[in-house]
């Protein structure tokens, strides 16, 4: 008895960024992705550049089930993982695939069939590689089922796609099809049939497989009773894009780009009786960019500093251009996003209502960045005294300019690697267009050093700095390889021996300031030299805080004025972390204008957060307008930041026009923000395009849920509850949506106006008590010019505190950190009682409010002449289970266990637990952020998974690890993060976890934490067995030295470290 064996091939590639191949071993883990299976398989190899391996059918069987057939029709997928370990550095990575197992060389497929029957017309389906059987039933005998069969051969084409066609007849009503090619087969089966009360049907098809913009379309419509007239239409992204009659059943038509990225044409007749017959024929629609966009570099490849030239042709004059370049690396971390007309076939007409509402070259969606142009510093002759490679960016380019044709002259960056160009274009006449491929421009040189090396440290701790030199020279060379001396840190150790790769040794480097710094790295042969000049930022221990104080100083009467600012600094300050900064301006917003980079900030977070971030912005713009103070380069930036801010607000929007904090993923609309976005979005008008119709579409989902009696209703969920008053009240909602309606200036909305007006004013009537609340509705009957604004603002007015010269208003706080800053409701009271003195005229009324809130202003407001940087010490009981921080109020219980283990120095998890310990009014949060802070080399694990209620969003930064909750109440939230070492450090310092409301950050919980095992590591725990002499066996340290110049033996493509 014999026993075939099939065997399943599967291979990788691995290569660095610059192109040239990668040594190492794989380490392949095969598994079933059903039943539950936890059976693995798993292979070790070595590669070199590329690996190829087998699975034979036994080894499926294992991985699988016992009953598994290797004959059968379907197969069950694969889950492969792979972990691919650099010989050079030690260094892994991990990717993962999903394997579908095929037994034949052919596999067969039916695609474009019609999903009903049409008796007496043309079957027409596509499909590749066959031989086709057919059967028809007919059922019209209930006692007795027809069958016919029929057998149909093909030849196969190149492509290997056939159209099938044959007739079906009168009775069918079902349809079975076999597709067979060698020993590939495949199946379809068809039971329904198109009603049609006088059986009459009609069918249409395409002669082209491929439809494309420009190119003619020829329709055939078949009928089995004879049509006078074929009514059609074209519909695409629910639109009818194509509509009109036809006498003949066979014509033409020819796409649009309107029609793009998909369409269906609807072919259908009305008879006498009334009865309307119809076929639709859906397809993709490949779009036509008449705009074209040519790019190439002066050469291939180049060598770092060298310079190179860009060139840069378009079809039409005066074409606005977008150029992107960047590292190739930067694709490897994640979705690529390059600007291709691939990536944008399917975003189209998005990109270009978008894109061709812009002025010209005023539309900033690039800012001019470009790297240096550094004078052409190739590598000297004198190997003795090499180029120092300084530059590394990751985004080489990213600028826009209007031009036909244009010449890029650019000096290339200092990283080793392949920089990916991508561009689109904007014009008049010819629309959008964009390069079809990305080109690479390849940066290389055949003897190189590379360092790795964390991004940053806490100050105390140890790390590793590995230096791995690569030479791709014939030659074998002696290299002489130098660590700079530096007061900013101290060489601790060096292994005794190359080790056992035959290429690595270790430097241990500990830091000793709370700055960046420099690191530089030589490495000198006889027939080729390089240097690297990289920086690490060394950060104190501790927790960041500030202190902002403001003085309002009036000289008007006087030449000079004294002032003494007193301040002390808490116990627990962290030594040499103490700063203070005094800034003193001719302008109540002088200060902002001055740090704009702190004021404007990038939009980001969900739709409320963007929101928030977004609106500053329009007002910055507004006033430096009437100041006359806004100057070009300040203005691009300002209205870059809104556009995007714009585009990002628009993932927010629902289906149904409004706006909620997680888009359509939420149960509904929030009408809040919906008037936030509102108002948002009409104010910011005169700087940037604001599209009409997403007005129009929010303004009217706001105003259907306005009750009779003028009150707003809230159907979704507000997380952002501070501005609300803190309670959801509906007078503060409907006080609010009324303004934006005011703002948004449209008459169909004047009935909306003024139900909420007389709303208002009954709940005025009645009273009050919330003062957030009542200075929202003082504002907005201001701005409604209500006769009883004035009542109101009095009324408000006398709630007022009074100190020195100052206004302001208290209201009761519960579960909040001490803070220098009053309550952001509190602040935003006084906001809205002073555009309510504003805009009733009483503006010296309103000077003692002016001066409060002008020293409220924290230290990235601008507003403040004072500001002090200090950083604290938080107590830790140095034991995997933290104490709290000392406060005296806090809002969250906050517990943080480290779960480690000293067998695994390179993995931990953070169990986070945390709940809301308000009560009444306030037993929930809003929206509450976890920070994380993880310990230094480490980062997120890439398995860690989080999309469970209540958490909504993940994010990550350098060294943290961000969890976005809708909110949190009295039950207790817990999450495991999992954390993997990427770099070598000893020593380890304290990192910390906060949980706070993400609009009230004085509602705060902080604890420190850190890991036994982590901390105990000393810098010896990393050498190898006998690898460094100054070690003994058990991992202790016996000396320190501040040798940092060695001299080893480098074959091809060496490594060698240094910590």
């Amino acid at each position: 008895t014999t026993t075939s064996m099939i065997l399943y091939d599967f291979c990788g590639y691995f290569r660095y960024t610059y192109g040239k191949p990668v040594k190492g071993k794989l380490t392949v883990t095969c598994f079933s992705m059903f039943y539950g299976k936890k059976r693995n398989i798993t292979k070790m190899l070595e590669f070199s550049g590329s690996v190829n391996f087998t699975l034979d059918s036994l080894e499926m069987k294992n991985i699988t089930y016992a009953d598994w057939d290797p004959h059968a029709f379907h197969q069950m997928p694969i889950e492969i993982t792979a972990v691919v370990t650099e010989t050079l550095t030690g260094i892994s990575q991990n990717a993962s695939a999903t394997a579908f197992p095929k037994h034949h060389d052919y596999s067969l497929e039916f695609f474009e069939f019609p999903r009903v029957l049409k008796p007496s017309l043309t079957f027409i389906a596509m499909v590749s590689y066959f031989t086709l059987i057919y059967y028809m039933y007919d059922d019209a005998n209930e006692s007795q089922t027809n069958e016919t069969t029929q057998n149909l051969s093909y030849p196969v084409p190149e492509d290997g796609v056939i159209q099938i066609e044959f007739p079906i007849q009168e009775n069918t009503t079902r349809l079975n099809i076999k597709a067979k090619f060698l020993e590939s087969q495949t199946s379809i089966s068809i039971h329904d049939t198109f009603y049609s009360a006088s059986m009459t049907y009609l069918q249409i098809k395409k002669a082209s497989q491929d439809v494309k913009v420009t190119s003619p379309l020829e329709l055939n419509v078949q009928s089995n009773k004879p049509l006078k007239e074929i009514s059609y239409m074209v519909v695409s992204k629910e639109q009818i894009v194509a509509a009109g009659k036809k006498k003949s059943t066979t014509f033409t038509l020819t796409p649009e780009n309107s029609w793009a990225p998909s369409a269906c044409v609807i072919a259908y007749h009305v008879d006498d009786n009334g009865e309307v017959i119809n076929d639709v024929l859906r397809f993709p629609v490949q779009p036509d960019f008449k705009n074209k966009i040519k790019m190439h570099w002066s050469k291939n490849k180049a060598r770092p500093s060298e310079d190179v030239t860009l060139k840069i042709s378009v079809t039409e004059p005066k074409t606005t251009i977008g150029l992107l370049v960047v590292d190739k690396s930067t694709k490897l971390l994640g979705k690529r996003s390059d600007i291709t007309e691939d990536a944008v076939c399917f975003y189209y007409v998005f990109f270009l209502s978008m894109l061709l509402n812009s002025e010209g070259v005023d539309y900033a969606l690039y800012d001019d960045v470009v790297h240096p142009h550094l004078e052409n510093t190739a590598m000297p002759v004198d190997f003795g005294n090499p180029y120092v490679r300084t530059n590394f960016p990751e985004t080489w380019i990213w600028r826009k300019w209007e031009s036909t044709e244009t010449t890029v002259n650019v000096t290339v960056p200092d990283t080793i690697t392949s920089w990916v160009a991508s561009a689109f274009v904007i014009s008049e006449n010819l629309g959008f267009g964009v390069i079809k491929m990305p080109i690479e421009l390849e940066v290389f040189q055949k003897f190189f050093m590379s360092l790795n090396l964390p991004h940053t440290v806490t100050r105390g701790e140890h790390f590793m700095l590995e230096v791995n030199v690569f030479n791709y020279m014939k030659e074998n060379t002696e290299v002489t390889v130098t660590l700079d001396t530096s007061d900013t840190f101290e060489i601790l150790i060096i292994s005794n021996d190359i080790n056992a790769m035959g290429n690595q040794r270790s430097v241990w480097v500990p830091s000793e300031d709370g700055r960046t710094i420099p690191i530089r790295v030589t490495a000198i042969s006889p027939i080729a030299s390089d240097a690297l000049l990289q920086k690490v930022l060394v950060k104190a221990e501790g927790l960041e805080q500030f202190h902002s104080e403001a003085v309002l100083l009036d000289l008007a009467k006087r030449s000079s004025l004294t002032e003494n600012l007193n301040f002390t600094f808490p116990f627990n300050v962290v030594p040499g972390s103490e700063r203070v900064q005094i800034t003193i301006i001719g302008d109540m917003l002088g200060p902002s204008i001055n740090g704009l980079d702190s004021l404007i900030k990038m939009p980001y977070g969900c739709g409320e957060q963007n929101m928030i971030n977004f609106a500053p912005n329009i007002y910055v713009l507004d006033y430096l307008t009437k100041t006359g103070d806004l100057h070009s380069n300040l203005k691009s930036k300002a209205v870059s930041y809104m556009r995007e801010g714009y585009q990002r607000e628009l993932l927010y929007q629902r289906d149904d026009g409004s706006f909620s904090a997680f888009g359509n993923s939420d149960h509904s609309g929030s009408t809040w923000l919906s008037a936030f976005v509102l108002r948002s979005f009409t104010q910011a008008q005169p700087f940037i395009d604001i599209d009409p119709f997403i007005l129009e579409k929010t303004a009217a989902w706001i105003a259907s849920h306005q009750k009779l009696s003028g009150e707003f209703q809230e159907p979704g969920r507000v997380l952002h509850t501070e501005l609300q008053g803190g309670t959801n009240s509906s007078t503060s909602l409907t006080a609010y949506i009324m303004a934006a309606l005011l703002e948004y200036q449209m008459d169909k909305y004047d009935n909306n106006i003024r139900r909420a007006l007389n709303f208002l004013e009954f709940k005025l009537s009645e009273g009050i008590s919330d003062n957030h609340t009542l200075a929202l509705v003082t504002y907005a009957l201001s701005i409604a010019r209500s006769t009883d604004a004035k009542k109101a603002l009095d009324t408000l007015n006398e709630r007022s505190e009074q100190q020195g010269d100052h206004r302001f208003w208290i209201s009761p706080a519960s579960e909040l950190s001490d803070s220098w800053q009053p309550r952001s409701v509190d602040i935003e009271a006084a906001g809205y009682a002073l555009l309510s003195h504003a805009k009733q005229q009483r503006l010296l009324e309103g000077i003692p409010i002016m001066k409060w809130l002008s020293q409220q202003r924290n230290h990235l407001g601008g507003y403040s002449s004072t500001q002090l940087n200090i950083m604290y010490n938080v107590d830790n009981s140095h034991s995997s289970r933290s104490r709290r921080s000392a406060q005296d109020q806090e809002a969250f219980d906050l517990d943080v266990t480290v779960k480690d283990d000293k067998k695994d120095i390179n993995h931990l998890t953070l169990n986070v637990c945390t709940r809301y310990l308000g009560t009444g009014s306030s037993s929930r949060s809003g929206m509450a952020l976890i920070e994380v802070g993880l310990l230094s080399g480490f980062s997120l694990s890439p398995s860690f998974m989080c999309v469970d209620d209540p958490i909504k969003k993940v994010e990550t930064d350098e060294g943290k690890v961000h969890l976005y909750l809708d909110s949190l109440n009295a039950s207790q939230v817990c999450v495991d993060i999992p954390a993997v070492r990427d770099f070598k450090v000893a020593n380890t310092q304290d990192a910390s976890v906060t949980v706070l409301d993400y609009y009230e950050p004085r509602r705060r919980a902080v604890r420190s934490y850190n890991s036994k095992v982590m901390q105990s590591l000393s810098s010896c725990t990393f050498c190898e067995e006998d690898e460094c002499d100054l070690c003994e066996k058990d991992g202790s340290s016996l000396i320190f030295l501040s040798c940092e110049l060695f001299v080893v033996h480098i074959s091809l493509l060496y490594c060698w470290l240094i910590l």
